[in-house]
């Protein structure tokens, strides 16, 4: 966390020090910095497989931003997640592509083919019990008339 912030030489420097993410003056240098990390966050992990994420993707690593989260749940908070909002639900593509029972790929291919992730989305019908199905083309003509 402090060599991607603060050391220029290192490899991932370019996605945080110089795109001014830092390291809570608190939590900085050794002991005192450690231990106050420990104090806000905790000994370590809640549960296995969980990692520090920080809530806002361009702000720093503080105690207001950061929290524990299992490590799909870091990986979906990147900047080049894309979230897409329909009927007041944002998803990531991904977890979209999921519940739709495709590939993200797919899922991104057919956003191309009907203008948007919005329509792609929407190809599918929701069943009562909130799963997804694929539309007929007859209905998904209707739709998108």
């Amino acid at each position: 966390m402090h060599a991607r912030c603060y050391l220029k030489t290192h490899p991932s420097y370019k996605n945080y020090g110089a795109r001014g993410i830092t390291v809570d003056e608190r939590w900085r240098g050794y002991p005192e910095g450690f231990n106050a990390f420990i104090t806000d966050m905790g000994t370590s992990p809640p549960a296995p497989g969980m990692t520090i994420d920080r809530i806002d993707n361009n702000g720093p690593y503080s105690p207001k931003n950061c929290h524990w989260v299992p490590q799909r749940g870091q990986l979906r908070n990147t900047r080049r997640t894309v979230w897409v909002t329909l009927d007041n639900k944002t998803v990531c593509v991904t977890d979209w592509a999921q519940q739709l029972g495709i590939q993200p790929m797919a899922l991104r291919y057919r956003a191309r083919l009907f203008g948007g992730y919005d329509a792609a989305i929407r190809s599918y019908a929701m069943h009562s019990n909130g799963s997804l199905r694929r539309l007929s083309k007859t209905a998904r003509a209707e739709i998108f008339k």
